[in-house]
């Protein structure tokens, strides 16, 4: 659903390891990041797949690492298609840090 609130309920309840892939890029970056942020502090042992679509212009991208605090990046293990071009997405990861992947699909 998005809910954060439901979201945090669900993989707090998840027994052992906790791996969960979210969808970024639906709504303003500053708030996937605040999510992003707000998970990853309240759920210690919790890495992050993300996948943006290719949703974010390069400067949406930054506004979205601007806002992940830099000490959970390594908790992210990618961010998949950030940006529209493969490109764009190589230098967001070599300007932030964060991972990257690219789907062929």
């Amino acid at each position: 659903t998005g809910d954060p609130d439901e979201l945090f309920a669900l993989l707090s309840a998840m027994p052992g390891e906790k791996v969960a892939k979210i969808k970024v890029g639906l709504y303003e970056a500053v708030r996937d990041g605040m999510v992003v942020n707000l998970l990853l502090e309240a759920i210690p042992d919790l890495h992050l797949r993300l996948d943006a679509n290719r949703a974010w212009t390069p400067l949406r991208a930054q506004q979205f690492a601007k806002y992940v605090n830099p000490a959970y990046r390594s908790r992210i293990a990618f961010l998949e298609e950030p940006c529209k071009t493969r490109d764009a997405s190589r230098a967001f990861a070599r300007e932030t840090g964060i991972a990257i992947a690219w789907d062929e699909s």
